[in-house]
C-alpha cells in the first residue's frame, strides 16, 4: 500500500473510533494469558487475533473508497494549489460562484490528491476553494484521487478545458505549459485531447503574438480569441517589423473596448497600406432654360454619379441614359 493511501487511513481511523471503543469497553482475555496453554490453543489465539485485525484493514479500506468516490470533508488549511491550474474567471463570474455558493450546497467536490503530513494538493476546484476561504468556512467536500504528478497536472488541465467558458486564451497556456512539459507536438496534443489539429493550431497561434500582447491577455484573456489570434499572426508574419507595434496597439484598443477583436486584423491591414491622395470629384451642373440647377453629375475615374431635383426626373433620366448606354456599348467597336 502506499505511502498516500496509508496517510489518508490515519485521517480516517477517526471513522473507526467505535471499533477500538467496543474493543476497549469488551475486553477478551488473549489465550495467551491463560496458564497451561498448548501449541495448538496458542495458533488457535493467533488465528483469532489475525481475523480481528483483517476485519479492522477491511473496514479502513471501505472507508477509503468512500472516500475516493462519495467525498470525503477535508480542512481548508490542509489544501495546497499548485500554480497554473485555477481557471481564470472574470470579477463577474467569480461574484456569481460565490453568490452561489453561499445560497445553496455545494453539489460538485472539488478533486484532490494526498501529498503526505495530512496535507492535500488542489487537482480541481481553485474557484470553489477560494470562495470558501472568502466566506470564512473550515472545511470543504473533495474527492480523493491516488495519481501521480503527470497524471495530477493532465487531470487538471482537461477538467478546465472541456470547461464552456474557458477562453482561447487560457487554453492556449494550458497546451503550452503541456507541450514544454512532455514536447508533444500539436497533432499529439489534439490527439491526447480529442480535439481538432486544426483548432490546436488556433491556439497555438497567440505564441506569434508580441510579449507586451500576452502580457495584457493574462490580466484579459476573454478579449481576444484563437481565430482573431490567428489573423494577427499572420499578419506578423509578413511583415514583423511594422506590424509588431499596430498588434500590441489593437490588442489595447480591444481591452478597452475601443475596438472589436473581429476588426483588430483590418484595422492594422488599414495602417499598413501606404495612405494615397485622394482625388478629388469633377462636377459639372447642368441647368434649366430658368436657370435652376436640373442636375449635377459627379465623376471620380471610372465612377459617375448623377443627382437630380425631384425623384420624378430622376426616373425619367435613368431611362434614357439606359438607352443612351446601349447605345453606345452597340457601336463601340470590339476588341
Amino acid at each position: 500500500m502506499s505511502k498516500n493511501k496509508e496517510s489518508l487511513k490515519d485521517r480516517l481511523l477517526a471513522r473507526t473510533a467505535d471499533l477500538e471503543t467496543n474493543v476497549a469497553n469488551n475486553p477478551r482475555p488473549s489465550i495467551l494469558d491463560q496458564k497451561n496453554v498448548t501449541m495448538p490453543a496458542q495458533l488457535g489465539a493467533f488465528r483469532l487475533e489475525a481475523e480481528r485485525w483483517q476485519s479492522k484493514v477491511h473496514d479502513l479500506e471501505q472507508k477509503l473508497q468512500e472516500a475516493q468516490s462519495t467525498g470525503l470533508l477535508i480542512n481548508i488549511s490542509d489544501l495546497v494549489e499548485v500554480e497554473g491550474r485555477r481557471r481564470k474567471l472574470t470579477s463577474e463570474e467569480y461574484a456569481e460562484l460565490r453568490e452561489n455558493i453561499r445560497h445553496n450546497k455545494l453539489i460538485t467536490p472539488i478533486t484532490v490528491r494526498s501529498i503526505g503530513n495530512g496535507k492535500y494538493e488542489v487537482i480541481s476546484g481553485h474557484n470553489r476553494v477560494s470562495v470558501f476561504k472568502d466566506l470564512g468556512w473550515l472545511e470543504i467536500m473533495a474527492v480523493v484521487n491516488e495519481c501521480d504528478d503527470d497524471v495530477a497536472d493532465l487531470s487538471a488541465f482537461y477538467a478546465n478545458l472541456l470547461h464552456p467558458s474557458l477562453p482561447d486564451f487560457e487554453k492556449f497556456l494550458g497546451f503550452r505549459k503541456r507541450q514544454e512539459k512532455t514536447g508533444r507536438t500539436n497533432q499529439e496534443l489534439a490527439t491526447e485531447s480529442g480535439i481538432s489539429l486544426s483548432q490546436v493550431t488556433r491556439l497555438m497561434a497567440f505564441e506569434l503574438l508580441p510579449t507586451e500582447s500576452l502580457n495584457i491577455l493574462k490580466d484579459r484573456p476573454e478579449i481576444l480569441g484563437a481565430t482573431a489570434a490567428k489573423d494577427l499572426a499572420e499578419i506578423l508574419k509578413s511583415n514583423k517589423s511594422k506590424a509588431t507595434p499596430l498588434v500590441i496597439a489593437a490588442i489595447e484598443e480591444v481591452s478597452k473596448n475601443r475596438l472589436n477583436q473581429t476588426k483588430a486584423a483590418g484595422w492594422i491591414r488599414e495602417q499598413l497600406q501606404p495612405r494615397q491622395k485622394a482625388i478629388p470629384l469633377k462636377a459639372t451642373i447642368i441647368k434649366s432654360s430658368d436657370n435652376t440647377k436640373f442636375c449635377e453629375i459627379r465623376r471620380s475615374e471610372n465612377v459617375l454619379r448623377v443627382s437630380f431635383s425631384t425623384p420624378e426626373e430622376a426616373t425619367l433620366l435613368e431611362t434614357k441614359f439606359a438607352e443612351l448606354a446601349r447605345e453606345f456599348a452597340r457601336s463601340k467597336p470590339k476588341k
